[in-house]
């Protein structure tokens, strides 16, 4: 599998994804219930906050998965430009 395979496995993946959420908030919107204006009112207060919720876990998961990035401390160069011996 070529690096094409693998971005349009994760650009599949990003749809997918997309579609069931977006059905999955409107389930919440529609289980809101009430009738009129009110209902709207509700159902969309409803989904910003398990949007919110949702958001906070995915922040806090990142966060506790992706450690900080460990570069490697520069070697000084030695004479002639080079690179001086690592263990120096």
């Amino acid at each position: 599998m070529g690096s094409g395979s693998a971005a349009a496995s994760r650009r599949t993946l990003a749809s997918l994804g997309a579609g069931v959420g977006t059905a999955a908030l409107g389930s919440v919107f529609a289980l809101s219930g009430g009738d009129g204006a009110q209902a709207v009112t509700d159902g969309t207060r409803t989904v910003l906050a398990v949007s919110a919720a949702l958001a906070v876990v995915a922040v806090i998961t990142a966060v506790t998965l992706v450690g900080p990035r460990r570069v490697p401390a520069r070697v000084p160069a030695g004479e002639g430009g080079e690179p001086a011996p690592a263990g120096k």
